[in-house]
């Protein structure tokens, strides 16, 4: 039948093909054919360019933002993670003569302390002023920010009293509040320097027993209340008593400030113009400050 007429023809078809010989080099594929051609040109290449002639490529490494290109020592390219550099016979030696001296140091003096700091280097000192500098400069400008948010929401809250009879310039004096925090408030309320709390204490009394974080902070209130410099508390003590009692002459911060003002008599808050005083371009030249500053 039909099948077994196609089984004879495959059978004469197998018997008459002759088998390839043995010296009969094989067909290479395309993708071999590509291989050998990358490597002669690869060859071919590495054998035209040196490392010191500004290429650097095969020698300098593919990676990274190496590029083949050279430096001052004939460098290959750099490249990066397994990237290598060519470098020249001296720059070998060079470094297995520095490696050598590293290896003959003793293990703790291969890298030896800095005893001499550089000028340019601030010191710890310096550094915390800074700090502290900028921390004031925060607490203020954000100080002011939340008074002024308060006083928009509730306009009356800064002649509200509270318990003990305190106002918020009192609260103010006993937090030792900024500059600017101060006269926040004063402005927003100035016959507050002139309100006693429970104890009888103006707001002068507390500065004054409390201390003040500035020299401006005691003048800014004499000078909504100037008849506070006399003023007695509870125990018949002035301003100057309690601040003399709490710190003598120069026993914290501003002290020297702080007195020098409490004994000013009140004409003298009266009389000179302290609002001009405390303007930015003149408060460095005002008495307060240059006791201050000796």
């Amino acid at each position: 039948g039909p099948v077994a007429e196609m089984k004879e023809k495959a059978k004469t078809t197998t018997k008459t093909t002759s088998p390839r010989t043995a010296n009969e080099a094989p067909t290479s594929s395309p993708q071999a054919q590509a291989l050998d051609f990358l490597k002669n040109a690869i060859t071919t290449i590495s054998n035209n360019i040196s490392p010191t002639n500004g290429a650097g490529i095969l020698t300098g490494g593919f990676g990274g933002n190496g590029g083949g290109i050279p430096n001052d020592n004939h460098s290959g390219g750099g490249g990066g993670r397994g990237g290598g550099n060519a470098t020249s016979p001296s720059n070998n030696q060079q470094s297995t003569g520095s490696s050598a001296k590293r290896d003959k140091l003793p293990p703790n003096s291969q890298h030896p302390r800095r005893t001499n700091p550089s000028p340019s280097t601030p010191s710890h000192k310096e550094l915390q002023r800074r700090y502290l500098q900028i921390n004031n400069q925060r607490r203020e400008e954000y100080s002011v920010r939340v008074i002024d948010a308060l006083l928009d929401a509730w306009p009356r809250g800064v002649k509200t009293v509270s318990e003990g009879g305190r106002l918020p310039l009192h609260m103010a004096c006993f937090g030792k509040a900024t500059v600017k925090a101060m006269e926040t408030v004063l402005n927003a309320y100035p016959d507050a320097a002139r309100q006693r709390n429970a104890d009888g204490f103006l707001p002068i009394h507390i500065a004054a027993h409390w201390g003040v974080s500035h020299p401006d902070v005691a003048p800014l209130i004499l000078k909504a209340y100037p008849d506070g410099a006399v003023g007695r508390n509870r125990w018949e003590r002035t301003p100057i008593e309690e601040a003399l009692g709490m710190a003598g002459e120069n026993g914290r911060e501003f002290q020297m400030s702080l007195v020098w003002a409490l004994r000013r008599h009140p004409t003298y808050w009266i009389n000179n113009d302290i609002t001009t005083m405390l303007l930015p371009r003149n408060v460095r030249n005002a008495p307060w400050r240059l006791v201050e500053a000796g």
